[in-house]
């Protein structure tokens, strides 16, 4: 893996993510799960759909922002502050649907909001169609910054540890 490559770890980044809440939450609810659920999981599971269709819509309103383009750096600080943004929005679904298995004691509200994540998390991977896209939207806004060598140009850097060393 290429240390100077930040568009590879904003890749390498949501997948671990998504890994870890996945396996965390999965664990968890199987540890919490007792063979007579209290409460209404039904209810509880709505209430998980619709957290991830508030989540969708919290996707969209953050997609429609302007990414600064003064520079490449801030061009690429911007796109990934959205980055962290947009994950944190997509995993409200299986935060809320972990939260909705310990209050009822089964496992399908967290299954409902694992299911509910994964639309999101198909739009907020940033493979070349998102950065394309987000290019088409930079063109139109008279930015002329090429997006991906800017990812590329500037890694994330973390008092000069960038986790793969």
């Amino acid at each position: 893996m290429n240390n100077d490559d930040g568009l590879l770890w904003l890749r390498v980044t949501l997948v671990v993510q998504l890994v870890i809440i996945f396996t965390a939450g999965l664990a968890m609810t199987i540890l919490l799960v007792d063979d007579d659920p209290d409460g209404n999981v039904l209810v509880a599971s709505v209430i998980v759909v619709a957290v991830g269709a508030f989540a969708a819509v919290g996707l969209s309103l953050v997609d429609r922002r302007p990414l600064g383009c003064t520079d490449a750096k801030m061009l690429s600080e911007q796109f990934r502050s959205r980055f962290f943004l947009r994950i944190g929005i997509a995993e409200l679904a299986p935060l809320a649907g972990f939260f909705a298995t310990v209050t009822v004691l089964s496992p399908w509200p967290y299954l409902v909001g694992v299911v509910c994540v994964v639309p999101s998390a198909l739009r907020i991977v940033p493979l070349s169609s998102l950065v394309e896209r987000d290019q088409e939207a930079l063109h139109r806004s008279g930015c002329a910054t090429p997006l991906a060598p800017a990812l590329r140009e500037f890694p994330p850097h973390f008092g000069g540890w960038t986790g793969y060393r």
